[in-house]
């Protein structure tokens, strides 16, 4: 194979890697804030693919009006999901969230196909869709557009967290809880916030992948799992973490498919996950005393 053949598996690798980054991010948040895992969040992905292709594709709204107005919408989708289903279970043990949040994912996921259908839909690229090719490796707008908006939101979600009185809560009840609820850091608001900004991340990775894999199909269950995979693998504690977590699981993911097999890609995938879980279960890389 030729060198330019693995430089594009290993860009196209990192591509994917890069939804696998957001989505882990979006486990992340709600782990360190809350300490529990929504397993409804790979059927929001999935919204976010449906509500932009009908703000892109059917209403030909142009993606910088569609973006911030998509990340609205799944903060939006945040804050009702935490006020409606997260508040009533907010206390009960990890197992109950976990099966309460992947049963109301899949009444969504459902639900929403009533609407939309049950077909994959073709969603309009952001820009033009000419590659660039650069001495055989050929790069695709979208990819660029995808890796690109990785960082600035990566950045964004850095400074939310660093220099924004919500984001130093959070931070403060990942740290310690109890401390935290002792200085009059509200538990059910850190909370709130924790959804909200995880369900944005989650409604912006959805949207801006949905060019290359297309909008909709019953894949949420798909997406929780390679987002909860990807944070499993880099640290579910640590951002840093599951940002690197998604990337390598993107690249392992097309490695795998492009020198193995693609029919027992995620089966490698879980297999991997399963060696990591009782090697090093806190994650490849872990950062420590990080939130």
């Amino acid at each position: 194979m030729a060198t330019s053949d693995v430089l594009q598996i290993i860009f196209s690798g990192l591509t994917i890697g890069s939804i696998y980054a957001l989505m882990a991010l979006g486990f992340h948040i709600v782990y360190i804030t809350i300490k529990n895992l929504n397993f409804a969040y790979g059927m929001f992905v999935v919204q976010g693919g449906l509500i932009g292709y009908t703000l892109v594709t059917q209403l030909q709204l142009h993606f910088s009006i569609a973006l911030p107005l998509i990340v609205v919408i799944g903060g939006l989708a945040g804050f009702l999901f935490e006020r409606i289903v997260v508040r009533p279970i907010f206390n009960r043990p990890i197992l109950v969230f976990i099966i309460c949040t992947l049963a109301i994912g899949e009444v969504i996921e459902n639900g929403t196909s009533l609407f939309w259908g049950a077909e994959a839909l073709p969603v309009q690229v952001f820009t033009n869709n000419v590659p660039l090719n650069l001495s055989g490796l050929k790069i695709f707008p979208q990819n660029l557009w995808i890796i690109g908006l990785t960082i600035l939101t990566v950045a964004g979600i850095k400074i939310y967290f660093n220099f924004t009185l919500a984001g130093k809560a959070m931070r403060a009840a990942a740290n310690n809880r109890w401390a935290a609820k002792l200085c009059g850091i509200n538990p059910l608001k850190v909370s709130c916030f924790s959804f909200i900004s995880s369900l944005a991340l989650g409604f912006l990775a959805g949207m801006i992948i949905s060019p290359l894999t297309f909008a909709g199909g019953f894949v949420g269950i798909h997406y929780t799992v390679k987002g909860f995979t990807g944070a499993i693998l880099g640290g579910m504690a640590s951002s840093t973490g599951s940002i690197l977590g998604g990337l390598v699981l993107g690249i392992i993911e097309v490695l795998l498919k492009g020198f193995v097999t693609t029919r027992f890609t995620d089966g490698f995938i879980m297999l991997i996950l399963l060696l990591l879980l009782l090697v090093r279960p806190e994650g490849l890389f872990k950062v420590e005393g990080e939130e």
